[in-house]
């Protein structure tokens, strides 16, 4: 519930009040762990309370500002509704799935193969990127809308810019996190885990690129959902997420965490280059065929 009315103020293009809706939830979170914690009753069971009963909390106060209207429109049938939204919706839900492939099954691997100890440490690794990850992903519901009406207005050819000048954001921002956290990673692992991990420093410029990539492969994923072709994504995805399954596999079978780090940038780098070239083929045919028709 907390995401819908999230998303609603980025599709209304107001990120001042989403931003002020994750204040007021990390407030929330935040304080009453701390009270918890500070009575000595803090546990995951507890946590989870926490995080539902904020979560509920922001999103009533924030969908009473959005002021949603419940009633049906009488110009669109609920049967037109449901078909435009499976139509679009299935290959988003496929690709939701795979996405969870190359983000997620890397504990899985490193479980089976190296043992728990290595999972946490690797939790810790990646723990560092999440700041960088989480902040391009709430830009990306920001910029997904205005994207996609860049194409409502003028075409598919139309959304090749806005969607390079994200790519470009994405990366130039990606690497300068990625190499600032570099420079300042032994202080970084100090202050956060107290001296612990001290062996996962030098894995943080590879963690980093693979982030980049991932990340930088936004532009294109956004520029096929604006162009309403998700379809692509979910092949993009399919191609991500075989690499990542693979070569996490066998990475880490041979050189252990450091392989299967390595695997998250033989992934990234696929989904990057993938997405892109199925966009620019699908938005380059378009262009052909506008000047063969004699359209724009």
């Amino acid at each position: 519930i907390l995401y819908v009315a999230r998303y609603a103020n980025y599709l209304e293009q107001r990120p001042g009040r989403a931003a002020a809706g994750a204040l007021l939830y990390s407030v929330l979170t935040l304080g009453a762990t701390f009270i918890v914690y500070k009575r000595g009753s803090l546990s995951p069971w507890t946590a989870f309370n926490i995080i539902g009963m904020s979560s509920i909390l922001t999103a009533i106060l924030m969908l009473f500002r959005i002021k949603p209207v419940l009633r049906s429109s009488s110009s669109v049938s609920p049967k037109r509704v449901w078909a435009e939204h499976w139509s679009y919706g299935r290959w988003s839900l496929g690709s939701a799935a795979l996405r969870w492939v190359p983000g997620n099954i890397t504990y899985s691997i490193t479980g089976a193969f190296l043992g728990m100890a290595d999972m946490g440490a690797l939790k810790a690794l990646l723990n560092l990127l999440l700041p960088l990850s989480n902040g391009v992903s709430s830009f990306s519901m920001l910029f997904q809308p205005y994207v996609s009406g860049v194409f409502a207005k003028g075409g598919e050819r139309s959304a090749r810019v806005p969607t390079a000048a994200v790519t470009v954001l994405y990366i130039a921002v990606g690497t300068i996190y990625t190499v600032l956290l570099a420079v300042f990673r032994h202080p970084v692992f100090h202050f956060l885990y107290r001296g612990n991990f001290p062996d996962l420093a030098y894995l943080v410029p590879i963690a980093g690129a693979g982030t980049v990539l991932t990340l930088g492969s936004y532009g294109a994923v956004m520029g096929l959902r604006a162009i309403q072709r998700p379809s692509l994504v979910f092949a993009a995805s399919c191609a991500a997420s075989a690499v990542s399954l693979v070569a996490g596999i066998v990475g880490t079978w041979k050189f252990g965490l450091r392989g299967l780090v390595g695997s998250m940038v033989l992934s990234g780098l696929t989904m990057l280059l993938v997405s892109a070239q199925l966009f620019n083929r699908r938005t380059s045919s378009a262009r052909s065929l506008l000047g063969e028709t004699g359209i724009g």
